[in-house]
């Protein structure tokens, strides 16, 4: 049995994913983290809400729920704000870089301080192809927040030794990334030798495929 956390789950894909993880690995473990509620219906599911301005921080529930959650073996972290902004400023930015990339090091620093999870745990980053978009005046905050969490990715695993992986996501629409295709890929990262590092992968739908 294998314990996995998707932090951010009330995400559509977040949302779908972990349906079909119960569906498809009954006998595991999955814990899930949001701001509200989850319909996920199994007896190996455990939901905690965290992050709203009332509920308790990250932190503070990993460390009171430190033994009932035991050792993580796959952290999937899905948070981040969303907007189309076709200017950079300050205060937007902030709002993007703290659900994002910061949101992002603060669980794994908490999970690290706990013990919950070691060299063999596998931390997926969930990124975006507007990191690969440079001059684009699209989605500006979105896609430095998207960049520097694959960055954080790559500096954790040079100073801490951590399995961290980046998974650069296309469109999930129609023609586009299903939720098939996140589990396939978080089976391959899961069925990797423990000491193989994959920093990056990159899924792109067919509909971010220019003709």
């Amino acid at each position: 049995m294998i314990t996995r956390l998707i932090y951010g789950a009330n995400s559509p894909i977040a949302s779908q994913l972990s349906q079909l993880i119960v569906q498809k690995n009954p006998n595991d473990k999955l814990i899930t983290i949001s701001r509200g509620n989850l319909n996920v219906s199994s007896n190996v599911h455990t939901h905690f809400i965290v992050d709203g301005s009332t509920e308790v921080p990250f932190e503070e529930l990993i460390s009171k729920n430190s033994n009932a959650i035991g050792l993580v073996n796959t952290l999937i972290f899905f948070p981040s704000e969303w907007g189309n902004d076709s200017k950079l400023t300050n205060d937007r930015l902030l709002d993007f870089l703290d659900t994002g990339p910061k949101k992002f090091l603060d669980a794994i620093n908490s999970l690290m301080k706990n013990e919950l999870i070691n060299d063999e745990s596998i931390l997926i980053s969930i990124g975006s192809i507007a990191e690969a978009h440079r001059f684009s005046t699209d989605n500006i905050s979105y896609s430095i927040a998207k960049s520097m969490q694959k960055n954080i990715c790559d500096k954790l695993i040079g100073s801490e030794g951590l399995k961290l992986s980046h998974i650069t996501c296309g469109s999930i629409a129609n023609n586009g990334v299903n939720v098939g295709d996140f589990l396939n890929t978080i089976n391959y990262l899961e069925n990797s030798s423990k000491n193989a590092f994959i920093p990056n992968i990159e899924i792109y739908g067919k509909c971010d495929i220019k003709k």
